[in-house]
Order: structure tokens, then C-alpha cells, then sequence
């Protein structure tokens, strides 16, 4: 079934509440992979300047209607492939946001690829988040509830059971980062 209003209202609050202590008015954000902009609605406000990139073009048509029927002015979009960060030059951000996107992505490799760039373009204090990650020790766990769940509710919708288009990383994945790039001072998950 589709997420409820406040499913969705849910998934921003919750980026909103892990990311506010890094937010004031000073703060410039690139969000990878904005998509409809629930994240980049629920932050905008925030900061001072939020960029915005997506694959899908009538995505970000759809985000700057409605960013101009708002009256938004530090918000910027650009369609852009995740791998094409370099493209990008209103650097340096504080924050880059790769939020709900990378379980579109083709490998691990092109994921290593997508955050040395968005780390490239990062301050020296700057932060990276990661959210809403498919968890690599939990994937056979899903795959069997999903299969379950289809057993137990057959006929009253589609259940997702293939998942092997879908990128699921582990968190030592993440946690190798840090040795192949310096830079990355901590790295915490939740």
C-alpha cells in the first residue's frame, strides 16, 4: 500500500531530529538524490543555503514549482548523476546529504566513487549522513519476512520479494572509510 501522509511527515521529522544540531542559517547543504524533497522541505528552513541534486529531471521540475510557489530562495536544484558530483562548484558544504537513494545504486564500487566525491566536497569540518541504508546482515532476514508476509496476505496486494536490484551495504563497508580516507574523523551509526 502506499505510505500514509504521516508515514512520510515521519521520515522527514526523523532527519530533521538527527540533523538539527548541524543546522543554524550559516550552515550550506548539498543534498545527493533529493527525489521529491521530503528531507530537503523538512531542512531548507534551517540553513542558508541547500543545493539539491537528482537523476530524475521531472523531479527536480516538480521540486522548483513548487520551491517558486513558496517563495524559497536559498534552495538550488540541478539534475545531476551521484557520480557527477565533481560537476558541482558551490563548494565548500558543511553538510552532504546521501539520504534514501543508494539502495538505487549499481555497487559498492560506484558507492565508494559517490562518497569520495561528496566528501571532496565537503569542508574541514564538514559532516556526511548516510540514511536509510539497507542493512547487508539483515538482508536474508527480509527476503524470508517478505516472503512470509506475501504467504500470509495473498491476493490483498504486490509484496516485494526480489531484492537483488536493490544495493545493501554492511557496516564494516562504512566503517573501511575511515582507512581509505583520512579525512573521516568519526563515523557513527543509528
Amino acid at each position: 500500500q502506499p505510505f500514509t501522509k504521516q508515514e512520510m511527515d515521519e521520515y522527514g521529522d526523523n532527519i530533521l531530529k538527527k540533523l538539527i544540531p548541524l543546522l543554524h542559517q550559516d550552515t550550506r547543504v548539498l543534498e545527493v538524490g533529493c527525489g521529491s524533497g521530503i528531507s530537503m522541505y523538512c531542512l531548507a528552513p534551517h540553513v542558508g543555503y541547500y543545493y539539491a541534486t537528482d537523476l530524475s529531471k521531472i523531479a527536480v521540475e516538480k521540486n522548483k514549482q513548487r520551491i517558486n510557489q513558496e517563495g524559497q530562495k536559498n534552495i538550488t536544484l540541478a539534475v545531476l548523476p551521484a557520480h557527477q558530483l565533481d560537476k558541482i562548484h558551490q563548494l565548500p558544504f558543511d553538510l552532504v546529504i546521501i539520504n534514501s537513494v543508494i539502495q538505487s545504486f549499481h555497487g559498492h564500487n560506484y558507492l565508494g566513487k559517490v562518497i569520495a566525491g561528496a566528501i571532496d566536497l565537503l569542508d574541514n569540518h564538514g559532516h556526511l549522513f548516510i540514511g536509510d541504508v539497507l542493512d547487508q546482515e539483515l538482508k536474508e532476514d527480509l527476503i524470508k519476512e517478505m516472503l512470509e508476509f506475501k504467504t500470509v496476505f495473498e491476493g490483498t496486494g504486490k509484496t516485494k520479494t526480489d531484492w537483488s536490484t536493490n544495493l545493501f551495504v554492511s557496516r564494516s563497508f562504512f566503517k573501511d572509510l575511515k582507512f581509505q580516507h583520512p579525512e573521516i574523523s568519526n563515523i557513527e551509526f543509528s
